[in-house]
């Protein structure tokens, strides 16, 4: 049976059907080859390729001291000049032929990573520590202080020359080997008298240990307020400080509002007997103490005559309150 008109597929050409046009049209637009993207060039050399780092394999063990410059420029992006022989590094803690002085991020970074291996030996180190600058760039200090074949002389060269901030924070730093901290609190303690107030105080707030301690012996109120708002002060010594009588007013109310310290009840009940303290600051030292340490402060002989009084008024009113209850039961 022969088949009908309407059930033949219609045959079209290119000129009759729109679609077959568009489609020819894209799928060679799509085969056409697309651009390069060329990535542009530095100024200093090309961008350094996919993969290992030149010196990944070597360890600062097997490192000679003569291969030290070609060590340490194998870690930095610097110029790609050809080498001729062992590089000298600049005066100014630059690198070879580029120039570049320490504090540029790039050398800095370099030698951050350069020192995160351990097994560099001394004289390696000690030969960086002499010609880069670590006082240029906080990092490079606390990197040199945190690697174990750092002498103590050469820490101790290292603190001499150093300014008191860099030093408070490699102090204060917790990776800091404890057998060089005392050598690092020396120049800090030494210092002392000829810092100003401002820094007496930027100084108290990131103290540790011995210098903490020192600082707690000031009578200036802001100094005090500083060792007080620091987070490694131990409870202790803050018992030892509130024990001298000496203390100006501004300093215990500004314990009382401490967010820290006005959460603790033995504080408070030192807060609040302390010789020196207002009555606006023994009445919020009250109202945050529970009934246990009112009652002690009410029976303190020794307390002041205002915060005896205040606190057996409280008490009585706690008592009063309580027998009421229980005649209502």
């Amino acid at each position: 049976m022969a088949k009908s008109a309407a059930q033949e597929p219609m045959q079209m050409s290119g000129e009759q059907n729109p679609l077959g046009s568009i489609f020819r049209k894209s799928s060679a637009r799509n085969s056409r080859k697309r651009p390069r993207i060329r990535r542009p060039m530095r100024a200093n050399g090309p961008w350094p390729s996919k993969g290992p780092a030149p010196c990944a394999s070597m360890s600062g063990a097997n490192v000679p001291r003569v291969a030290l410059g070609e060590f340490v420029h194998a870690f930095s992006p610097h110029d790609d000049s050809p080498a001729d022989g062992p590089r000298e590094f600049s005066r100014d803690g630059g690198s070879p032929r580029s120039g570049k002085p320490a504090s540029d991020p790039e050398s800095t970074a370099s030698l951050r990573i350069l020192l995160r291996d351990r097994t560099l030996p001394t004289h390696i180190v000690e030969d960086l520590l002499q010609k880069w600058s670590p006082l240029s760039h906080p990092s490079l200090m606390r990197a040199f202080l945190r690697h174990p074949a750092l002498s103590r002389t050469a820490v101790r060269r290292l603190a001499s020359t150093c300014p008191w901030r860099p030093l408070a924070e490699a102090v204060a730093d917790p990776l800091t080997r404890s057998e060089i901290r005392p050598l690092l609190e020396a120049p800090l303690l030494g210092g002392l008298e000829s810092m100003s107030l401002g820094e007496t105080v930027a100084l108290a707030r990131m103290a540790r240990g011995r210098v903490l301690r020192i600082l707690l012996e000031n009578d200036d109120g802001g100094v005090l307020m500083a060792c007080a708002e620091n987070p490694t002060l131990d409870p202790k010594d803050m018992v030892d400080l509130l024990s001298r009588e000496t203390l100006p007013a501004s300093l215990i109310e500004g314990l009382s509002r401490s967010a820290r310290w006005s959460l603790r009840q033995d504080i408070l009940r030192l807060l609040a007997t302390h010789p020196r303290a207002n009555p606006r600051t023994v009445l919020r030292c009250l109202r945050k103490m529970d009934h246990a340490e009112i009652e002690r402060v009410a029976r303190d002989d020794k307390a002041p005559h205002y915060p005896r009084k205040v606190a057996e008024a409280i008490v009585q009113r706690y008592a009063a309150r309580r027998e009421g209850d229980r005649r209502g039961t």
